[in-house]
């Protein structure tokens, strides 16, 4: 007996519909793993039940051919393998660069830090000359300007321009920390005295 011609149009029987899909669907995958194999190549095949399930078959691997196929990333003559040494190094590239941007940024949070441990004692403020009492101050201050200005980044709000007032500054409470800036207008204010 031969086989009876089937027509092509949707099977009514739902189990019919789910077996016919079950085995023309590998049949389907056979075909494309012999034409990959006797041809060199590169296919992709995804195929959705009706049920909503996902099956996939492609040589060398179906991600790199459908996006080879969705964003053309391929040059004349490149092979997938090709295509994705050329995409891992790229992102390699990148992942690289961010560390080093990391580093760097460590290394000047180091350095800043290592700045905070060396400022003066409260006795040693005691013995520095007018001269050097100024310097302190001025530091202080480009110090807590730096400081709003980096937390205004942070939270959005508008950057103080480093020449503005004490007063401005102490019109911003970030992040519900209220930072006293008294002590900086009390160490202004005692500087003649200190002479």
């Amino acid at each position: 007996m031969g086989r009876k011609k089937v027509e092509m149009k949707k099977i009514d029987n739902e189990t019919s519909r789910r077996v016919t899909f079950s085995k023309r669907r590998l049949g389907v995958f056979k075909k494309a793993s012999e034409l990959s194999t006797l041809c060199g190549a590169e296919v992709a095949i995804v195929v959705f039940s009706q049920n909503g399930k996902v099956y996939s078959f492609g040589h060398p691997h179906v991600n790199l051919i459908v996006d080879k196929f969705l964003f053309q990333k391929i040059l004349p003559g490149e092979t997938v393998s090709e295509v994705r040494n050329r995409i891992q190094g790229t992102r390699v590239n990148e992942l690289n660069q961010e560390i080093n941007q990391l580093l760097s940024d460590l290394e000047e949070d180091k350095k800043r830090g290592e700045t905070l441990l060396q400022q003066p004692e409260e006795e040693e403020i005691m013995n520095l000359d007018l001269l050097q009492l100024k310097h302190l101050l001025f530091s202080m201050e480009e110090l807590k300007n730096h400081v709003i200005n980096q937390t205004n980044m942070i939270t959005g709000l508008v950057p103080i321009n480093t020449a503005s007032s004490t007063q401005a500054a102490t019109n911003i409470v970030p992040h519900g920390y209220d930072f006293e800036l008294e002590d900086f207008e009390l160490l202004s204010s005692c500087l003649p005295m200190c002479i």
